[in-house]
């Protein structure tokens, strides 16, 4: 008599759960300059795997470009959104720090950011980083939502343009992120 073949269900499950919290990506803000700034920018997004490319791509709308060449040649997708629903965790996922800059030794703030989108948590895990000084005044008060939410927390991560003109007339602009908590997650 032989024995029934066990079932690989537990292992998929295992796998998917081990790769839900490996990062798997980067998202980055459009780089000073750029043309994705000339109406509202949309967030790049880096990562090594095509799958996952392929994925956010058809998740957030955009298309897979060549390497970029700050980007270790991973594949760069350019979205076509301005905001992306994620899951934050706890709120130790979520740190900022002031580190001083080597040329001008000014402090500026180093805030990280490890989330999961809210759609896609399978994929696994993403990074944002920023030195954003807004972001970083409200990383405070995002941290206790965090923890008063007691456990996964839905948030938006988003990118506003901003504008204005220098004192010597030339016109900037410039990708502001923020991050808002709207409420626990349930999956």
């Amino acid at each position: 008599m032989t024995a029934a073949a066990p079932s690989l269900d537990w292992a998929r499950d295992r796998v998917a759960e081990v790769f839900a919290d490996t990062v798997v990506g980067e998202f980055l803000t459009p780089p000073q300059g750029s043309d994705r700034l000339a109406d509202a920018p949309t967030w790049l997004v880096t990562t090594e795997y095509r799958t996952v490319a392929a994925d956010l791509a058809a998740l957030l709308g955009g298309d897979t470009t060549k390497p970029m060449p700050a980007t270790n040649d991973h594949i760069t997708v350019a979205t076509k959104t301005t905001e992306a629903l994620v899951v934050l965790d706890r709120p130790e996922t979520l740190t900022c720090a002031l580190v001083q800059r080597t040329a001008t030794h000014n402090l500026v703030p180093s805030i990280s950011v490890r989330f999961r989108l809210a759609h896609a948590v399978q994929l696994g895990a993403f990074r944002f980083h920023s030195a954003s000084w807004d972001l970083a005044e409200t990383i405070t008060d995002i941290q206790q939502h965090l923890a008063q939410n007691d456990g996964p927390s839905l948030c938006k991560l988003s990118l506003q343009s901003v504008r204005f003109t220098a004192r010597n007339g030339s016109e900037m602009a410039f990708s502001k992120p923020s991050l808002a908590v709207l409420h626990p997650y349930v999956q």
